[in-house]
């Protein structure tokens, strides 16, 4: 058998059997661990058709899903991740919305705004205008 060098170690094939048995349980331990890590991960989710029995998960607006976002990640010592999922729909606003420093994510703790991906997702700032002639 080849040996890595001249003194007696491992062999070649041995030192990849047992290489690759120590990377297996270097993946599994990292993958068996990433749920509980998540655990404390904050997810809002917007749909226009929210309803007051569905308050606790989803909410019918940007602006109540991105208040309780920052609620929630105020009353915890650490950041944690956080997400607002907006599901298909048009939503319309009054105001502009407005994101400021303490909205940042981290590395560690991301803040993502996402579209849910069942239909498209539209965010309507403008005012209808009637009576009017070209």
């Amino acid at each position: 058998m080849r040996y890595l060098s001249r003194s007696p170690r491992l062999p070649i094939p041995r030192l990849v059997v047992v290489s690759s048995i120590a990377f297996g349980f270097f993946l599994f331990g990292t993958s068996h661990r990433l749920p509980a890590a998540r655990a404390s991960e904050i997810v809002v989710h917007v749909s226009p058709q929210a309803t007051a029995a569905s308050q606790e998960t989803t909410v019918p607006s940007l602006e109540e899903a991105l208040r309780r976002v920052r609620e929630l990640r105020k009353n915890g010592n650490k950041p944690v991740p956080a997400t607002i999922t907006i599901h298909a729909g048009t939503y319309p606003i009054e105001k502009p919305l407005v994101l400021t420093p303490e909205d940042s994510g981290t590395l560690e703790a991301p803040f993502v705004i996402r579209a849910a991906g069942d239909g498209p997702v539209v965010i309507s700032g403008g005012k209808p205008i009637t009576g009017w002639r070209v």
